[in-house]
């Protein structure tokens, strides 16, 4: 006989299954967020301490605000030298 697997499992197979597009960039960004904090301390603190519950908004904001400062670079060395 076969045996079923666990929950966790089961779990993680359906949230691969059911996690869309706009999710997965949100997690990213998330994890973007928590490695520049984690980088701006100087790995005094634990990565699983920036990458709480509470500290996801400001996790998320921060990407978006690198992210945001790369484009605008990128736009301005494109238009400048080009």
């Amino acid at each position: 006989m076969k045996e079923e697997k666990g929950g966790t499992e089961n779990q993680m197979k359906n949230a691969f299954e059911t996690i869309n597009e706009t999710e997965a960039t949100f997690y990213f960004n998330e994890w973007i967020g928590a490695i520049f904090y984690y980088l701006l301390n100087l790995t005094r603190k634990l990565f699983a301490q920036l990458i709480k519950l509470k500290h996801r908004t400001r996790n998320v904001l921060t990407d978006y605000v690198i992210s945001l400062l790369v484009e605008v670079i990128f736009m301005y060395v494109v238009f400048r030298f080009y």
